[in-house]
């Protein structure tokens, strides 16, 4: 919001967010009682019990990390495959955390596959 006078840097943390979108924005008062807003921010707030996998960045030039959001079952393993499903690579998840060397492959399509003894997740990615 331009203002005149002095410049601020604001912060806000919502306690009870809504699961989803969640929109938030400023409202600036002036002494007069005109006001401005700011422009609108959002939020999104994913299920506590819900599970998810992400691949970043994507496309990917070199390394690729995948993210693991929810409690990972037993057993569970991330692989890179081709198209055709070849297993190119495995790797362990730490932390929630897992990452890819990209570097000696061929540019082209690929899949981030991740599988427990619940559930199995697939994400598609391109490497530049």
């Amino acid at each position: 919001i331009d203002a005149k006078g002095s410049a601020s840097g604001y912060s806000y943390w919502d306690n009870s967010p809504v699961t989803g979108k969640n929109y938030y924005r400023l409202k600036m008062m002036e002494p007069s009682g005109a006001f401005n807003y700011s422009q609108i921010v959002t939020a999104t707030v994913k299920d506590a019990n819900a599970f998810s996998i992400e691949a970043f960045p994507n496309p990917v030039k070199d390394v690729v990390t995948v993210k693991v959001y929810g409690s990972a079952g037993a057993n569970a393993t991330v692989s890179l495959t081709d198209v055709t499903g070849k297993v190119i690579r495995v790797a362990e998840i730490k932390g929630q955390t897992a990452s890819f060397d990209m570097n000696s492959l061929a540019s082209g399509f690929y899949l981030i596959k991740y599988s427990d003894n619940i559930r199995n997740e697939s994400i598609k990615i391109s490497k530049q």
